[in-house]
């Protein structure tokens, strides 16, 4: 199902220099998150929840986000992309 939804890219995981997981969070919510792959790709990590902004937090606050769950939670303090 996911195929149909997603380039093939994409649901690999990586494309064009970030890394992409999904978190269900319950039956309705959810977080994505994107982070690059290394320095030279960006210096921002992302991610959306059902509310569908996009959010980014640059790479020194991001340093503590080398493990998805504390992204994930603190999704909603960073700031939006506008």
């Amino acid at each position: 199902m996911l195929d149909s939804l997603l380039d093939a890219g994409l649901a690999s995981g990586s494309k064009e220099g970030y890394v992409y997981t999904l978190r269900c969070q319950g039956a309705r919510s959810y977080v994505v998150l994107a982070f690059p792959s290394s320095a030279r790709y960006g210096r921002h990590l992302f991610c959306a929840k059902e509310t569908g902004i996009i959010r980014s937090a640059d790479t020194e606050r991001a340093r503590k986000y080398e493990v998805f769950g504390d992204a994930m939670n603190d999704c909603d303090s960073w700031d939006s992309v506008d």
